[in-house]
């Protein structure tokens, strides 16, 4: 397990619920005074691939990193960039990769370098310094497999409201000396 303390991880039990939302929300209120790099970590599973855009002829590798540098895309990485980070990555992998994922990143990003990241997949691999899961139980929505996320969670956030619930959330996370916290 690799800590990163500077990292703040967003992953829910379902698509589309508010995770890009929350992690563009708290990227626009920070970035005004810390540069941020946003990440979006995509662990690949056969038959998911539709659900995860284009980024390039992907198929055949395991592991990759790619920079966003179109802020005008629909792509949740573009929103990022929109949203204020100073730079925005997004990383598609297998599950037998994101050991080998966590170590490129820890490598990659500069230690104490502000992140925030929208994974599921990566907390199995890496400590942040913050944890938010959001979930639903909507019935409508297709669900992922990783409800036990949410009791490594630092803040569990109720998305079956709606979107306010998510955006009404983000004035607990801040940023206290180069590593993020949740206030309660």
């Amino acid at each position: 397990m690799i800590e990163m303390p500077n990292m703040l991880m967003i992953a829910g039990n379902a698509r589309n619920i508010g995770k890009t939302t929350l992690a563009c929300t708290i990227i626009e209120r920070f970035s005004a005074y810390q540069k941020i790099i946003g990440l979006k970590v995509t662990s690949m599973r056969k038959g998911e691939e539709s659900f995860h855009g284009n980024h390039g002829n992907e198929e055949t590798e395991m592991l990759k990193i790619y920079e966003e540098v179109n802020k005008s895309s629909a792509k949740d990485t573009a929103r990022m960039l929109s949203a204020g980070a100073a730079k925005a990555f997004y990383v598609r992998a297998d599950d037998a990769s994101l050991g080998k994922t966590a170590e490129q990143l820890a490598d990659m990003i500069p230690s104490g370098q502000i992140v925030v990241c929208e994974s599921s997949s990566l907390r199995n691999v890496i400590k942040p310094g913050a944890f938010i899961y959001l979930y639903t139980d909507e019935k409508s929505r297709p669900v992922k497999k990783n409800r036990d996320l949410a009791n490594l969670a630092d803040l569990v956030i109720d998305c079956t409201q709606g979107i306010h619930a998510v955006t009404g959330n983000f004035k607990k996370v801040n940023i206290s000396e180069n590593r993020w916290i949740i206030n309660n």
